[in-house]
């Protein structure tokens, strides 16, 4: 009889696994959502690779991006070049603003309430932290 582990973890999302879209979303929104120019499908799978993930993964991480139409391509000759479209402008501006302005407004000041175990004691309910970006 076959010993019950506990729930498998799917192929796709082994724990401590960034998927080749995510980083896809990640550079889309890093370094071509602020210059507004299209890139080459070799600048964008040359970029990947530099996190692990192979042409195969990084090519069918595109496509499956431009059919959700973020980025739409646009063919140069033989070359192909990718343009963010309106609504993966939107997506990325709207997830750009979400990080970075973490800590403004409603959070005031960038205080935000964490319930902590510290080595030396019982937990702290009520410690604040503070991000780095919130200024001191």
């Amino acid at each position: 009889m076959a010993e019950d582990t506990g729930p498998a973890l799917s192929r796709r999302r082994e724990v401590g696994e960034v998927s080749a879209r995510s980083l896809l979303m990640t550079l889309l929104g890093e370094y071509v959502l602020p210059k507004g120019t299209p890139v080459w499908t070799s600048a964008l799978v040359d970029a990947l690779a530099l996190f692990g993930v192979e042409e195969k993964s990084a090519c069918q991480a595109l496509a499956r991006t431009a059919k959700e139409g973020r980025p739409a391509s646009e063919r140069k000759g033989r070359r192909v070049r990718w343009a963010l479209t309106g609504p993966g402008r939107r997506l990325l501006t709207e997830g750009a603003r979400r990080i970075y302005d973490f800590g403004t407004g409603e959070r005031k000041a960038g205080c935000i309430k964490v319930a902590s175990r510290s080595c030396r004691g019982p937990v702290r309910r009520g410690s604040r932290i503070r991000p780095a970006a919130a200024g001191r």
